[in-house]
């Protein structure tokens, strides 16, 4: 089963149990002028897949540095 984590400030800030949960409070958060990721963790998979980046105005540079730092898998 899957489960959801929110990054901000160069830090996971939250766990979740639902992607609805994960998003609203990432989206939440992208309103006080933040940067925002909401990622899918597996137990059976070794990387973890970007689902979501807020605000939608910088979706490209997001997706970049995550990009950049990270490994996501491929669906």
């Amino acid at each position: 089963m899957p489960s959801y984590r929110v990054a901000f400030d160069s830090e996971w800030q939250g766990d979740f149990d639902t992607l609805a949960k994960a998003l609203r409070w990432a989206e939440e958060v992208s309103a006080t002028g933040r940067t925002t990721w909401v990622v899918e963790r597996r137990p059976w998979r070794r990387e973890d897949r970007l689902c979501a980046t807020f605000p939608h105005e910088s979706r490209e540079s997001a997706e970049r540095a995550w990009g950049a730092t990270h490994r996501t898998s491929s669906q």
